[in-house]
């Protein structure tokens, strides 16, 4: 009875996209897409969901929310390892605009959710990617630095997704750089 809106769940959306379109520039945004947040999913829906919803461990909504991020971590964890990751800087508009679809979308249906009763008492979740309050995650950090205001909390947020992935194209890209550099003067110490 829920939405595939929330980080992780997003992934459900995109990995077909990536699987079935026949535009490669878009292929490699969705995967670029899918292996940062398949790991942020993973550490956040494992480690920290067991940390901030302490409950039984024989509980199954809990064990089930453990295996789902972990399917979606080793979902990026193998897009990465299998090479499909390219973090091209010309993709990087592309993978943005696949971020923000799904934020838009998000907020979108937690207005619907909250404007309409019969969806509320019919245990739909309406914070979609954290983007209505932080639900005891780290982002309590942002609640507590813009002192409860729903707003600016929800454009922290955002910006906050969007610099996870900058930062992954930032960090890939000098890995990359360093890489040629390295086999470059490797080639030339040959040459020599």
């Amino acid at each position: 009875n829920r939405l595939p809106l929330f980080l992780c769940s997003s992934l459900h959306i995109v990995i077909p996209i990536a699987s079935f379109t026949k535009v490669e520039r878009v292929r490699e945004a969705c995967f670029d897409y899918i292996a940062p947040f398949g790991i942020v999913s993973l550490i956040a829906g494992t480690f920290l969901a067991t940390n901030y919803y302490p409950r039984s461990l024989l509980n199954f909504e809990l064990n089930y929310n453990v295996a789902i991020h972990c399917l979606i971590g080793f979902c990026g964890i193998y897009i990465i390892a299998s090479n499909f990751v390219k973090f091209k800087l010309k993709n990087y508009w592309i993978t943005n605009v696949i971020l923000l679809t799904v934020e838009v979308l998000s907020l979108i249906m937690i207005k619907v959710n909250l404007a309409y009763p019969v969806y509320r008492s019919g245990g739909f979740e309406s914070n979609y990617m954290f983007l209505r309050h932080d639900g005891g995650t780290p982002f309590t950090l942002i609640t507590s630095f813009v002192k409860g205001n729903t707003v600016l909390y929800t454009l922290g947020v955002i910006v906050i997704y969007h610099l996870i992935l900058a930062l992954f194209y930032i960090v890939i890209n000098l890995i990359v750089l360093i890489v040629k550099r390295i086999s470059l003067k490797k080639k030339q110490a040959l040459t020599k």
